[in-house]
């Protein structure tokens, strides 16, 4: 096993799924190349935001938040409880707990969780554990994730130039493990996934830009992968790889239509459920600092130190939203260079109609009508937890 030296880039548990995967290899250029639809009319210049400061919670700090049924949700990692609370952030109950009982987590830790569109709740732990629980919150699922392919996890290592339609080749990209929910079919979750191999791997690699995977398509009752979507963008080839830039950040739309945005290219590509690109659009953010470092050969101490302290002072796009009901897409990114602002770029269709300073802790999240709200910042520190909403 590879030691986790940090979760998403330097360590991974690699397992393996048992699946079917079609093994026909579409051209990397079908995945990208079109004309981009995207247009620009300014219409809102900047936010007025409402500042929600979260109280009554017995809390690690290390936590994820996230939105369902209008309902705003609190979860503690380590603690393994699940706050919940109104649209304007006031305490309304909590639930499950770190524990063995059926109405607690049994697990060290939450790595990911994914409120499914059927009143379920799934949790992933570190150890590959899936856990879903009822309407009530009552356990009724606890399995681990069997990742098994065509080679063992060990086997895989001994080869020099593996498949990228190999699942064991892959894991959960932690960096930014979100699982989304089918709305199609609803034992199916959609997770982002990456490669350590040394042949084949964010730093050292062309095929993994050009034929490695994104995407996971994971069946949550049989616990296993049943499928693998999506390519890299080709920003990453014209900047010789820069690994530590290597994440992207998707959401859905009804139809299992796919919003992806990678972290260097200033496109977000919009694909069918089978990754047939629909359409790309896209503009630059403001201001940000893009001169990105590269690795010219394998170092870990490089890599180390281009991840934790080059990284920081990039600028890069974050995280991305789709609202379905209203059109509107909404992509957070990052300035660097110490700004004391990050943006937030407002799509109506394909249409930019804003870029806007935020809180340079500011990272969209969702919606519960009539507020965008960010995602929950802790604050260990200051033992605060702050949530951002606004309006459009």
């Amino acid at each position: 096993m590879i030691n986790k030296v940090h979760a998403g880039l330097l360590g991974l548990i690699f397992v393996v799924v048992s699946c079917t995967i079609d093994k026909e290899e579409r051209p990397y250029s079908s995945f990208f190349v079109g004309k981009s639809v995207g247009k620009k009319h300014i219409t809102i210049k900047n936010l007025s935001l409402d500042t929600l400061t979260l109280t009554g919670m017995n809390t690690s700090y290390v936590g994820l938040s996230a939105i369902a049924d209008d309902t705003l949700y609190i979860i503690d990692k380590l603690f393994c409880w699940v706050y919940v609370l109104d649209k304007d952030g006031k305490l309304i109950d909590k639930k499950l707990g770190q524990g063995p009982g059926p109405s607690e987590l049994n697990l060290k830790n939450i790595d990911s969780f994914c409120f499914l569109k059927d009143g379920r709740k799934l949790f992933v732990g570190s150890s590959l554990d899936l856990h879903i629980y009822d309407l009530e919150w009552k356990r009724i699922v606890k399995k681990v994730i069997e990742w098994e392919g065509d080679y063992s996890y060990n086997d895989i290592y001994s080869i020099d130039s593996p498949s990228p339609t190999e699942i064991s080749l892959y894991g959960f990209e932690y960096e930014k493990f979100k699982m989304l929910n089918s709305s199609l079919e609803p034992n199916v979750v959609f997770a982002p996934i990456y490669s350590e191999h040394p042949e084949f791997n964010a730093f050292v690699s062309k095929n993994y830009y050009t034929q490695g995977r994104i995407i996971a398509r994971l069946d949550i009752d049989k616990a296993k992968v049943t499928g693998l979507l999506g390519r890299r963008s080709p920003v990453y080839l014209e900047k010789k790889f820069i690994g530590q830039h290597s994440f992207f950040s998707f959401t859905l739309g009804q139809n299992d239509d796919f919003y992806i945005s990678h972290e260097v290219d200033s496109m977000i590509y919009h694909y069918d459920s089978d990754f047939n690109l629909i359409e790309k659009f896209g503009y630059s953010g403001k201001n940000m600092n893009t001169s990105y470092s590269v690795l010219h050969q394998f170092d870990m101490e490089k890599i180390r130190s281009l991840y934790f302290e080059d990284r920081p002072k990039k600028g890069y796009y974050e995280e991305v939203f789709y609202n379905p009901s209203e059109k509107i897409l909404l992509r957070s990114y990052r300035r660097g260079n110490n700004s004391t602002t990050n943006g937030l770029q407002i799509y109506s269709g394909n249409t930019l109609v804003g870029d806007v300073d935020v809180p340079n802790d500011f990272v969209i999240m969702g919606y519960i009508a009539p507020y965008y709200y960010s995602m929950a910042v802790f604050d260990d520190t200051n033992e605060k937890i702050t949530v951002y909403r606004f309006r459009l």
